[in-house]
């Protein structure tokens, strides 16, 4: 707050006070002002020209300074501080605020404000309850001061009538008081100033002749001709087309000076009746004369009630169209959000002007709703804003888990963040989840597919296994049949040699094969004449010692030269006799070794 060297009450006191907005202004800019409406206050704050009062208040004010000075003492005994009084300017967000405190501790932590004494007021700071007409003032000294408090004093500046609360900022009035001072800034801008200096007053109706009439069994003494022509003229004077304050205020007034002629008419009507019998002519004009009064107080009663509910109904109207106007222009600011699709406002510019019945009240109040309208839509599109752009920030690769935001944008700011960060918190914590679960079910499948490999590989290696013990006992069960019936051939040849005469093998194997063709012939000569004559010489080889070279040979053997013995190829006989001769040529060497 930067201090301003000016005493309260002074010239410069009151330059300063044009050029700033000011703390006792504050409940008149909000509409809430018992001695001042919001168009008055522009129009003052426009015009550049002091607020007239007049002797009665001048003396009040003089009063309520007076008891402030005898307040302050009793509240730096209370307080333990001194109070000094000090005027203060301060600038927020472009406004220039002011504010003149009738106290203030040096440390500006505890300002003092004093009101001068009635009981009601007193009442209502017993309870610790304050009308907007005062708290808007000490709300605009605590943001100009940055006091911790104000202390709302009202007093008689003695101990016997003396009541105090302490008063600490609402944070959301002083918002409302900020957005006031800027609207009532932006209204100030676009006021034309009237050049009505004056109260409307309505012009005196000029007064009727008194009429008399006496009666002594005719008419003795009137003056109803000229008091007829008089009225008559007065009559037709009155104006009937009603459109400025004044012609209001000039019918009201005729309505009323009608209404009581009317019942001074009946009133001498009744008092002539009293006196003597009837008579034709007075009573005609009487009564005429009352019809006329009659009929022009009701066509004014008439046209004043049809002109104010037109101007009640141009002044909504007006009043409506700039409302929607206003909307549709800070609509943009928030979209694709649709402001009245997510919160109304009431725009109940009827109901404000209930109870008033002048054009300036009327436009007043009207003026005022409006106004107030305007800081709360602003408000709200302002809180939409700042909602949107934590949504940009905050929400930008999430925007998918807030289709609800038309549902969202309302709430308080910090809310909304902590609700982004949770909502994006839980979104993460269940995607890591699903991530997770997900490497669970790869880990359980690839587990799974291993483990199916792995019995498939068993499986197929065991298969193998089997595969080569079956094929084992195959060849051992081959090979035991290959035996036994290399046996059976061999039992067969050894009863077909036993069978045959005892001869010397070589004879029987010239014999057996002397139908050989030539060629197998001159195959086994050589191998005939290979055979060591020493063996054959030293003895003959008998049946036993066939059976026994047979016996001797494994059955690979008897396979090369036994099968093909019977094979009916006389190549492959020639072959095999020649195996023959050479494995028991062999056998025979042997034996004899």
């Amino acid at each position: 707050m930067k201090l301003l060297n000016l005493v309260q009450g002074t010239d410069e006191w009151l330059i300063a006070r044009l050029e700033h907005l000011t703390a006792s202004e504050a409940p008149a800019m909000m509409g809430d002002s018992k001695f001042m409406g919001r168009n008055e206050l522009l129009a003052l704050k426009k015009g550049w020209k002091s607020n007239p009062n007049s002797s009665f208040k001048e003396a009040l004010f003089q009063d309520g300074h007076d008891f402030e000075e005898a307040a302050r003492p009793l509240a730096e005994v209370e307080l333990f501080e001194d109070l000094i009084p000090l005027v203060g300017s301060l600038e927020v967000d472009g406004l220039l605020l002011l504010a003149s405190f009738d106290g203030l501790t040096e440390d500006h932590v505890t300002a003092w404000e004093h009101k001068m004494w009635n009981d009601t007021l007193a009442e209502n700071v017993r309870n610790a309850v304050l009308e907007p007409h005062y708290y808007w003032q000490l709300e605009h000294q605590l943001l100009v001061s940055k006091a911790d408090v104000c202390v709302f004093n009202v007093s008689d500046g003695t101990t016997d009538k003396n009541e105090s609360m302490p008063y600490v900022s609402v944070p959301e009035r002083r918002e409302k008081l900020i957005a006031g001072w800027k609207q009532f800034v932006i209204d100030l801008d676009a006021f034309e100033l009237k050049a009505k200096t004056e109260v409307v007053v309505a012009q005196k109706i000029k007064e009727l002749p008194l009429l008399e009439i006496i009666l002594v069994g005719e008419v003795s003494n009137s003056n109803l001709v000229a008091y007829k022509s008089t009225a008559l003229t007065f009559i037709s004077s009155i104006k009937t087309e009603l459109q400025t304050e004044q012609d209001f205020k000039d019918a009201a007034e005729a309505i009323k000076f009608l209404k009581n002629g009317e019942d001074e008419l009946e009133s001498v009507k009744t008092r002539a009746l009293a006196q003597t019998a009837d008579i034709k002519e007075m009573f005609e004009t009487v009564n005429e004369l009352k019809e006329e009064m009659r009929q022009k107080r009701l066509t004014l009663t008439k046209l004043a009630k049809t002109e104010k509910d037109r101007i009640r109904f141009d002044m909504n109207q007006q009043a409506t169209l700039s409302y929607q106007s206003f909307i549709a222009e800070v609509s943009v600011q928030i979209l694709p959000i649709q402001l009245l699709s997510v919160t109304s406002f009431d725009a109940d510019f009827n109901q404000a002007m209930k109870g008033k019945s002048s054009v300036d009240s009327l436009k007043n109040c009207v003026d005022t709703k409006l106004a107030q309208l305007k800081i709360d839509v602003n408000e709200v599109v302002d809180l939409i804003k700042s909602n949107l752009e934590s949504l940009r920030t905050l929400a930008e690769k999430h925007a998918f888990l807030f289709n609800d935001t038309p549902h969202l944008v309302l709430k308080a700011n910090d809310d909304l963040v902590n609700l982004i960060k949770a909502r994006i918190s839980e979104h993460e914590e269940a995607e890591a989840e699903s991530k997770r679960l997900e490497q669970v079910r790869i880990e359980a499948a690839a587990k799974e597919k291993a483990e199916r490999e792995a019995a498939e590989k068993l499986e197929r290696e065991t298969q193998a296994i089997r595969d080569k013990e079956r094929v084992k006992v195959e060849a051992e069960q081959e090979q035991k049949r290959k035996e036994a019936a290399t046996k059976v051939e061999a039992e067969r040849i050894i009863d077909h040699v036993m069978a045959v005469e005892e001869k010397p093998v070589k004879q029987r194997l010239a014999e057996r094969f002397e139908e050989t063709s030539t060629s197998v012939d001159k195959e086994v000569a050589p191998i005939q004449q290979e055979v060591p004559r020493k063996v054959v010489a030293d003895r003959q080889a008998t049946a036993n010692d066939v059976a026994v070279f047979l016996s001797s040979v494994g059955p690979d053997e008897i396979n090369a030269f036994g099968n093909l013995l019977v094979s009916g190829d006389s190549r492959l006989e020639g072959e095999a006799v020649h195996n023959l001769k050479v494995a028991f040529h062999k056998f025979m060497q042997q034996a004899a070794a």
